[in-house]
């Protein structure tokens, strides 16, 4: 799923389409941190370029969420510090 809304995102610029997958992704959330994390932090670009406000902080609370379930906090992406 990421690798297809990479392509959609970067390769083909179709927003809907990068969209899809990596929704499908973040939803699915296969406990792989750096692909949810990319998946989260493309879908933030996109929805900012819609002026999509509320779907941004839910994202950014889902990512959050994400770094915290680890139990060594201190290893978090320097993104949701």
């Amino acid at each position: 799923l990421h690798r297809h809304g990479v392509r959609c995102m970067d390769e083909l610029e179709r927003h809907d389409c990068a969209e899809k997958y990596l929704t499908e992704l973040v939803e699915l959330d296969p406990g792989e941190r750096e692909l949810v994390g990319d998946a989260i932090f493309r879908l933030v670009r996109i929805k900012r370029a819609r002026g999509e406000e509320e779907e941004i902080k839910k994202l950014l609370r889902h990512y959050w969420e994400l770094g915290m379930s680890r139990p060594a906090a201190g290893n978090m992406p320097w993104g949701a510090k």
